[in-house]
């Protein structure tokens, strides 16, 4: 880890009781240079215990942040992070080490704040942080958020198959099945053999078509001694409906199917080819 103003203090002549700020300080970054982080950790809590502008010295508590991860103790390296991020440190790692610690102890709200601080604070790797907290939004199930987040990313990066994935994905859960679908075939057009995309394109075109059917079945249903033209018209519409859904399902669906064999894919293509009459295809998937 290197921070633009590390080891500034080295100069100094350091006493063999530290006792002001300084020299603690000091003592400390003598200490991690050596790789002495014990040392190094006591010495910067001390400085920071001494420490009286409350707003300043940022970079101390990322001292004291990075000897806590190198020591494994996830607690004081959030705390000691959070304060430097707190005190407005600008630099990129310190973030990223408390976005880190955050996700392990699943904490989505600490991610998404810092996350977001970060978005504004370094606009030039803006997008980098913007990805990172799609997958938040992603986990915490904000799919409004995501939604708006997904598609300024995507416009920024349209060949990022994950971001389109979640992307879709926030517009899918808010049942926006239209332009959810234009977005997993764009994915598709990328990546062909995604497995999450071909089945949800291919289950959204079977499942669509069958809604239609059972509407157009529920309304021939409801006559009372419907004539040979009423049934005519009815199996023609029904025809109609498996001729424009159906094989555009299969397509998607068969591509899944070679992808990971799921039982839930392999029912559909069952019922999509009987459906169709085409049985030799159908006894693939019984």
């Amino acid at each position: 880890m290197k921070f633009s103003g590390l080891f500034i203090g080295l100069g100094l002549v350091v006493s063999a009781s530290a006792q002001t700020y300084t020299e603690y300080k000091t003592k400390g970054e003598l200490a991690m240079h050596d790789g002495d982080n014990v040392t190094a950790l006591r010495n910067f809590q001390k400085a920071i215990e001494l420490d009286s502008t409350k707003e300043g010295n940022a970079l101390i508590y990322s001292y004291a942040g990075l000897c806590a991860k190198n020591l494994n103790l996830p607690d004081e390296t959030r705390k000691y992070m959070q304060a430097s991020v707190d005190r407005g440190i600008m630099e990129p790692i310190v973030y990223s080490i408390l976005v880190d610690v955050c996700r392990d102890q699943k904490d989505l709200t600490c991610q998404e704040n810092t996350l977001k601080k970060a978005i504004t604070i370094f606009p030039l790797n803006a997008i980098e942080y913007q990805k990172k907290l799609a997958y938040v939004y992603n986990n915490s199930k904000n799919y409004m958020a995501l939604e708006k987040l997904g598609k300024e990313i995507t416009k920024a990066d349209s060949t990022d198959e994950k971001m389109l994935e979640l992307y879709g994905v926030a517009l899918q859960k808010q049942n926006k099945s239209a332009e959810a679908i234009k977005t997993f075939e764009n994915l598709l057009s990328i990546s062909p053999d995604n497995f999450n995309a071909n089945m949800i394109v291919g289950g959204y075109y079977y499942q669509t078509g069958s809604a239609k059917i059972d509407k157009e079945k529920a309304s021939y249903d409801k006559l009372k001694n419907p004539d040979r033209v009423i049934w005519s018209k009815f199996n023609k519409s029904t025809i109609a409906i498996i001729n424009d859904y159906y094989p555009k399902a299969a397509k998607y669906l068969e591509k899944a199917y070679e992808q990971k064999a799921d039982e839930n894919v392999k029912k559909m293509l069952f019922a999509i080819y009987t459906k169709m009459n085409e049985r030799e295809k159908a006894k693939k998937y019984e």
